[in-house]
């Protein structure tokens, strides 16, 4: 099954810039950024939607970007030889895919929308040449 994206919007705005800062500045990821560095990444997201059953990631595919969940939860899955396995449910403010994003590799889990579902969607070049 393909990653599924509803809808994206880039280009946010500046009061939204701040509070996406605050967002992802309570994630660890992200805590040892500068608020530039922060805001660089914040003005670049785009906001994606995504509903209840939607697969957002696919285990072994190639990885461009990394969610943030705004509302909503999704099960994060891995396949094992004896089969696929629930590892975790996440929530609101956890981000989910920034290894593979980062690291340009495949994905190492499916991730399921479990509920309608609203992330920040932050491409693999947002997260290249960040300093801290």
């Amino acid at each position: 099954m393909a990653e599924a994206a509803t809808t994206a919007a880039a280009g946010v705005g500046r009061g939204a810039v701040e509070d996406i800062v605050k967002i992802l500045a309570s994630l660890p990821i992200f805590a040892l950024l500068d608020p530039a560095s922060l805001a660089a990444v914040a003005a670049r997201c785009g906001f994606v939607e995504h509903r209840a059953g939607d697969t957002i990631m696919q285990q072994g595919r190639m990885s461009t970007f990394a969610d943030v969940i705004l509302d909503g939860e999704v099960d994060v899955l891995v396949d094992t030889p004896a089969g696929q396995v629930h590892v975790a449910t996440v929530g609101r403010h956890h981000i989910v895919g920034e290894l593979g994003a980062v690291a340009a590799m495949p994905r190492d889990a499916t991730v399921i929308a479990r509920t309608d579902l609203s992330v920040l969607r932050i491409e693999r070049g947002s997260l290249l040449n960040l300093t801290v």
